[in-house]
């Protein structure tokens, strides 16, 4: 993996590098093919043959309006003047275009906009993570206490309803049920359990939601500040910002802990951050043995930030430019613990 600074890459010619790494040819390249409308999409895991240059690719993705389609290609190089055919029944096509400069994406949405099929996404859902094999999304701005997730291995189905135990479930068709609050952060832990941070109240999710999975409350009187407010440490332990400042659930949930209650009393009050104009964030820094909290404004990236020793239990006060206010932080876990750190 690496980030493409010139050119276009094939899967004829060999690639060599300035280090001593073994020069190769790839096997494979992402790319897309511009048509005309077909009559029958090619769908995925059809083969697209172009006889005439002996270019093969395995589709992945056709839009909705039918005149795109994506997909990694194995061998040869397309061209725009003779016509390609599929393994299915897609309709063949000549490509007008031939794209494999990255970036190459699409839209996300079920799998070529068929919902009789693949069921429909929220039109905004600005929450989103992995829970048990499936694409979960919430904070949808017409349902704020709404969660949805996709069929499992297969983010581009969200039809719901269905008999089968790996089908997409959502909230209010779920035995769990929805969430009677607001949500505004999903916290998955592998396959353990799938946490939904709210306004006021904080739930958890056990199981898979349609084999008998539970929706069952963590706190009544706690909620989270946002999406990007929280982190684990080693130890599986979750630390949020909350209604009250920095809080800690053990990894048992056995309990909440405010950490902030004794020794900074007025930290809510004196931060005066709102998630409409800030942003939080949080990271467990391993070299440090803490937790970095980063409040920054949105607006100009002005920000006030605190370390939690985990040695001494104390909070101490770190800055940064307004130019680099925080937005995000993540743990870098090199191979080489030289560049390893906490990157903010």
């Amino acid at each position: 993996y690496g980030y493409v600074t010139a050119g276009t890459w094939d899967v004829t010619n060999a690639v060599t590098g300035n280090g001593n790494g073994s020069g190769f040819t790839p096997t494979g390249i992402n790319g897309r093919l511009t048509h005309a409308v077909l009559a029958t999409a090619h769908v995925a895991d059809d083969v697209l043959t172009q006889a005439s240059t002996s270019a093969t690719m395995i589709v992945e993705y056709t839009d909705v309006e039918k005149t795109h389609t994506w997909g990694r290609i194995t061998a040869g190089t397309f061209n725009t003047t003779n016509s390609v055919t599929g393994s299915g029944s897609g309709t063949a096509f000549t490509p007008t275009e031939v794209n494999t400069r990255p970036p190459v994406y699409y839209d996300w949405t079920v799998y070529q906009g068929d919902a009789s099929t693949y069921g429909t996404m929220p039109e905004k859902a600005y929450l989103i993570c992995v829970y048990r094999g499936r694409l979960t999304l919430a904070g949808d701005p017409q349902y704020s206490n709404q969660w949805y997730m996709s069929a499992v291995a297969n983010p581009f189905n969200f039809l719901y309803g269905t008999d089968d135990p790996m089908s997409a479930v959502a909230g209010n068709n779920a035995d769990a049920g929805q969430c009677p609050d607001i949500v505004r952060s999903l916290i998955s832990f592998h396959d353990d359990y799938l946490i939904f941070g709210c306004a006021s109240t904080i739930w958890i999710l056990r199981g898979d939601p349609v084999a008998g999975g539970s929706l069952d409350n963590l706190s009544d009187t706690t909620g989270m500040f946002g999406a990007n407010s929280w982190c684990f440490d080693d130890m599986r332990n979750l630390y949020f910002w909350g209604s009250g400042g920095l809080y800690m659930i053990k990894s048992d949930f056995s309990g909440i802990r405010n950490l902030t209650e004794m020794v900074l009393p007025n930290i809510i009050d004196n931060e005066a951050a709102d998630p409409s104009t800030h942003r939080i964030t949080m990271g467990y820094d391993k070299k440090r043995h803490g937790i970095v909290v980063a409040i920054t404004l949105l607006a100009d990236g002005s920000n006030s930030n605190y370390f939690y020793s985990f040695k001494t239990k104390g909070f101490y006060q770190e800055s940064y430019p307004n130019q680099c206010g925080p937005y995000s932080i993540f743990y870098y876990d090199a191979n080489n613990t030289t560049y390893a750190d906490l990157l903010v």
